[in-house]
């Protein structure tokens, strides 16, 4: 499991690499890596509670509500698209 969330992480430094530059893509990189702790925080307590509440299927429930949240967040381009902007060089 942890090379799937890994690769999310990677392609997601990959696309901030391609849309931000400068200062902004130096932003953009301290913010993933604290929501990146933060998640690292947050989701064993979330696992842990989640195995207390409905042993003994909490944890796997738990992993397929993040899945399908991930899935649905990937969607949202799909459905919405931005205005384009025109790049400034």
């Amino acid at each position: 499991w942890w090379g799937l969330f890994a690769g999310v992480y990677t392609v997601a430094m990959i696309l901030a690499g391609q849309w931000f530059k400068g200062a902004e893509l130096a932003t953009a990189m301290a913010a993933f890596g604290v929501f990146w702790g933060v998640g690292a925080f947050v989701g064993p307590m979330a696992g842990g509670v989640s195995m207390d509440l409905w042993n003994p299927y909490g944890l796997p429930l738990t992993l397929v509500i993040v899945a399908g949240l991930f899935f649905l967040i990937s969607l949202f381009p799909c459905f919405y698209r931005l205005p384009k902007i025109e790049k400034v060089p």
